[in-house]
């Protein structure tokens, strides 16, 4: 018989008594945390838990318990942290921790630094404008950013989908006119990318709305949504198309 606790234990119990548990940390981030947490509460307790009053004890092979412990709570601590920055990142599909790479463990690394720790990194990066928007594949995730060169090869990386982004551009007569920045947004960003917010995309549309010239603009734009919806059917996108031609 196996009793399967979580998405990552499972006890097979055999029929002279004998007991095996077995963990393997579940691919998703969301569901491995809480089973991880539970692991590491069990190896604090002495390897120990119990079920409908029974206890079970179990053994770790090939190292000590506190190294072991060490490796776990190192583990727990990185799933945190990319919890963190999903949520800042308004990213609500789960990260595939077995399509994760050493590279996208990096980048990782290097978002952990920039969005939560709000320090600048030291990175290369191609070209020499002071500004850039750029989409970062990690594992099955893809986030939109924006990058801004600090120095020599020192950035601030931060959310593109932040309310603090502004764009401007010059019409036909050389007048400055106030864009709304999502506009640069394809067809392929509102399919692929993860961290879109779709609350900052309505207002920033809202707080344009007394200029003319914004009307016309937002059809493009929705005509984009439209064509991103019928390949991939999305509520929320849905939503904010509904919203923007109120």
């Amino acid at each position: 018989m196996t009793i399967h606790i979580g998405n990552s234990m499972s006890l097979s119990i055999n029929e002279q008594g004998g007991s095996k548990f077995d963990f393997k940390l579940a691919s998703s981030v969301r569901k491995g945390i809480t089973d991880l947490v539970f692991y590491v509460e069990t190896v604090k307790n002495g390897n120990k838990f119990s079920i409908k009053g029974k206890d079970f004890t179990f053994s770790i092979i090939n190292s000590n318990i506190e190294d072991h412990l060490d490796f776990l709570e190192d583990r727990l601590t990185f799933l945190n942290k990319v919890i963190d920055l999903f949520t800042i990142l308004n990213i609500d599909e789960d990260l595939d921790l077995e399509k994760l790479s050493t590279e996208d463990q990096i980048y990782l690394d290097i978002l952990f630094k920039s969005i939560l720790d709000k320090e600048s990194v030291n990175i290369k990066v191609e070209g020499d404008d002071n500004t850039s928007v750029t989409n970062l594949k990690i594992a099955n995730i893809q986030i939109k950013l924006i990058v801004f060169k600090n120095g020599v090869d020192s950035y601030t990386i931060k959310d593109f989908f932040s309310s603090e982004l502004q764009a401007m551009q010059p019409n036909d007569k050389g007048d400055i006119r106030i864009m709304n920045p999502f506009s640069i947004l394809e067809k392929e960003d509102y399919i692929n990318i993860s961290n879109i917010n779709y609350g900052v995309i309505l207002n920033s549309y809202k707080s344009l709305s007394h200029f003319d010239y914004i009307y016309q603009i937002a059809i493009l734009d929705m005509l984009k949504m439209l064509s991103a919806y019928d390949e991939k059917p999305n509520e929320k996108l849905f939503n904010l198309i509904r919203n923007i031609s109120d």
